[in-house]
């Protein structure tokens, strides 16, 4: 399950096909995408250094715990024809190997790295895929009738 503290969003278009565009938004930014189904329509990257700009597997690096972050997303079914997608973006604020990986993530805080790269991401994604976005071509100005 995604932290609390996920943001999510409504998209047009089947989850898979929604996973697949995060999926390649990712990557096409420099995150390294580690798995990614569309069946499951879920993506979660490698950990990426918000600094360096560097990707890692595993634990991550150890001698940037706050600066590294992990990016998961979630996309499932709304309403016919669209997808909400949630996403989070988590780091380690400290190495306890005694403790299930997951249970040491915590959402990043406002303001940081990690969290810029998911408000980007749901930006362009909406930007393209958004039910609230207006598709509708404009209406030509409208002339007054030439007097006969």
């Amino acid at each position: 399950m995604p932290v609390p503290q996920a943001d999510t969003l409504v998209l047009k278009g089947a989850p898979g096909k929604i996973a697949a565009e995060a999926a390649s938004w990712l990557t096409a930014q420099g995150v390294t995408v580690a798995r990614w189904s569309e069946k499951d329509a879920y993506v979660e990257t490698r950990w990426y250094d918000t600094t360096t700009k560097q990707a890692r597997g595993g634990e991550g690096n150890l001698d940037r715990l706050l600066t590294s972050v992990k990016i998961r997303c979630w996309a499932d079914p709304a309403a016919p024809g669209q997808t909400r997608i949630t996403v989070e973006a988590v780091y380690r604020p400290s190495y306890d190997p005694s403790e299930p990986a997951r249970d040491r993530e915590v959402a990043v805080p406002k303001g940081s790295g990690g969290r810029g790269i998911v408000q980007r991401m749901l930006a362009d994604l909406n930007k393209r895929l958004g039910v609230n976005r207006d598709t509708t071509p404009p209406t030509p100005p409208r002339t007054s009738p030439t007097p006969p």
